[in-house]
């Protein structure tokens, strides 16, 4: 007698919804309240972008196609339907479709991952990844940061463009504080053209009163697993800020370097300019090891709040 016919395959799962509803617990990993920022008002975003042809076995980088610079990014919160939407270079808006979370089991989330799809629930080409606001990463009340990727592999070669970007809810002009100086400490999330990691700290000292702007970026570039090249000083020079204004702007001084190098532009962000973001680009130069020199140009983001 043949076997019985195996069993009819289990329909399909659902579609993951395209909202900003955190949708329920995955893996064990427990639904945050919300998978971004909620607010009425519209938010301000900075992003920096860069794209690089890699081996598709060895992940080696060939060729940077275009190195970090700032991008156009526009990131919202659609409270309608409560989703979220986002346009990034080369694409049209969509809407955010949650897929998978981040973080521990037992934990709430610390991240989410998603696709952005059109009106027809098509996927459009970026995946995107959001900090949860509150959340190990993103411990801030009025901004919050994330990133984006698209990739295209032909053949042997991967075409990879990669953006990391923050965004918060704006200071508004009446909001600004009109004197007084304040101190900001902002985390660096960033990328390098030799697809190496980019952590550090930043530094932002604003005179309301004055309409000035000091301070200095550290950064760190990670090359290997434990590996770690201290890149010392970027202090900040030709900035614009003004008084009752929350953008400011500027270009870095680099240790052993002389001139103008980089650029950055941010916001303030949040009632009485409680935090900052920014985006930033600027080259490097490290020796990983006794008579070899790696340089390059890396760039990222910041995201912080008054000290």
């Amino acid at each position: 007698m043949p076997p019985p016919p195996p069993p009819p395959p289990p329909p399909p799962p659902p579609p993951p919804p395209a909202s900003g509803t955190a949708p329920p617990s995955v893996s064990g990993v427990l639904a945050p309240s919300a998978i971004g920022l909620v607010s009425d008002q519209p938010f301000v975003a900075v992003a920096t972008g860069l794209t690089l042809k890699t081996d598709v076995n060895t992940g080696n980088v060939l060729e940077v196609a275009s190195p970090p610079v700032g991008q156009a990014v526009d990131f919202a919160y659609r409270a309608a339907d409560n989703t979220y939407l986002m346009t990034v270079p080369g694409e049209s808006q969509g809407v955010f479709r949650f897929l998978s979370y981040s973080g521990s089991v037992g934990q709430i989330a610390t991240g989410s991952y998603g696709v952005l799809v059109d009106s027809a629930g098509t996927e459009l080409g970026p995946r995107v990844t959001l900090t949860v606001p509150g959340q190990s990463g993103s411990l801030y009340t009025y901004s919050s940061w994330g990133s984006y990727h698209e990739q295209t592999d032909t053949g042997t070669v991967s075409q990879r463009a990669l953006g990391l970007f923050a965004y918060g809810i704006p200071t508004s002009p009446t909001q600004m504080p009109l004197s007084g100086v304040a101190s900001y400490s902002a985390d660096i999330h960033a990328l390098s053209d030799l697809d190496y990691f980019v952590g550090g700290k930043v530094t932002l000292t604003f005179d309301f009163g004055a309409g000035t702007l000091t301070g200095v970026m550290r950064p760190e570039l990670w090359y290997g697993w434990e590996d770690i090249a201290i890149l010392g000083d970027y202090t900040f020079r030709d900035t614009v800020f003004a008084k009752g204004n929350p953008a400011y702007s500027g270009a870095f001084a680099i240790e052993g370097r002389s001139g103008a190098e980089g650029s950055f532009a941010g916001q303030l962000t949040g009632p009485q300019a409680a935090e900052v973001i920014g985006r930033w680009n600027a080259p490097y130069t490290f020796s990983p090891a006794p008579g070899e020199t790696r340089s390059g140009t890396m760039g990222g983001i910041w995201i912080g709040r008054k000290n």
